[in-house]
């Protein structure tokens, strides 16, 4: 069964979810806090749960290459393409994303 709170990843990209810490890139919302517990669901099946242990905000031109590849194994290229594709729909698409960080697991897949 869902939680009301979750985080839901259609790949998992690089490998992330198979480490202990990991990223993700969500546009701002106000969803995420840091301490809150978050169900990790991957194609929508329970994988785990994790505690959100810091966020930072930026503009998509002011992620590094570092970031991106540590969070998605793409290019800055390859990035931009999934983020117009995942994003367009909202009214800049290019503006301000959270990159949250430091998401630890606190139980593994069930």
């Amino acid at each position: 069964m869902k939680t009301a709170v979750e985080i839901n990843f259609s790949a998992n990209w690089n490998g992330k979810l198979d480490k202990p810490i990991f990223t993700t890139v969500r546009w701002t919302d106000t969803l995420y806090k840091v301490g809150k517990e978050y169900g990790i669901y991957l194609q929508g099946n329970p994988f785990g749960s994790a505690i959100l242990r810091r966020i930072t905000f930026k503009r998509l031109c002011d992620f590094t290459d570092k970031e991106i590849k540590a969070d998605t194994g793409k290019t800055r290229i390859e990035f931009m393409r999934m983020m117009r594709c995942w994003y367009s729909g909202k009214a800049c698409w290019q503006g301000i994303y959270s990159i949250v960080q430091k998401l630890s697991f606190v139980r593994a897949k069930p």
